[in-house]
C-alpha cells in the first residue's frame, strides 16, 4: 500500500480509539466499570497502535523500532495505568502529572481518593 494510505488509516485509527475512550470514560457516573476498562484499553490501544506500525514495516523485526515505537509505547501505556484515578463520587476521570505521588482528592469535586494499591489498578 501507498504511504499515503497509511497516513490516512492511521488517522482515522487514532480517532476512532479517541472517540471510544471518550465515550467509555467520559460519560456516566460508574467508577467501578471505568476503572475495569481502563487498563484493558489502555493496552489494547498501544498494542493496536504497535501492530499498525509494526505492519509498515512488513511485519518484520528491526531493534530501532523496538526502541523507538514500542518500549516508549508500553512505557506511557503503564505511567498511564498507574496515574489515572476515577472518582468514586462524580465519576470523572482524573490524571495525576506527579506519577510518584498518588493524587489525594478529584480534580472536579474534590472529594478524596480511597487509597488504592497497586494490583487494585491491573
Amino acid at each position: 500500500m501507498p504511504d499515503n494510505r497509511y497516513f490516512v488509516l492511521f488517522i482515522v485509527l487514532l480517532g476512532l480509539l479517541g472517540l471510544c475512550r471518550k465515550l467509555l470514560f467520559d460519560s456516566g457516573k460508574d467508577a467501578r466499570r471505568k476503572k475495569k476498562f481502563f487498563a484493558v484499553f489502555s493496552i489494547v490501544n498501544v498494542l493496536l497502535i504497535v501492530g499498525f506500525i509494526w505492519s509498515m514495516v512488513d511485519f518484520k523485526f528491526y531493534w530501532t523500532i523496538f526502541f523507538v515505537f514500542f518500549l516508549p509505547a508500553f512505557a506511557v501505556a503503564v505511567l498511564n495505568i498507574l496515574t489515572t484515578q476515577f472518582c468514586e463520587s462524580c465519576g470523572r476521570m482524573t490524571q495525576n502529572r506527579k506519577f510518584w505521588k498518588p493524587a489525594e482528592e478529584c480534580q472536579v469535586c474534590r472529594q478524596p481518593f480511597a487509597k488504592q494499591n497497586l494490583q487494585d489498578k491491573i
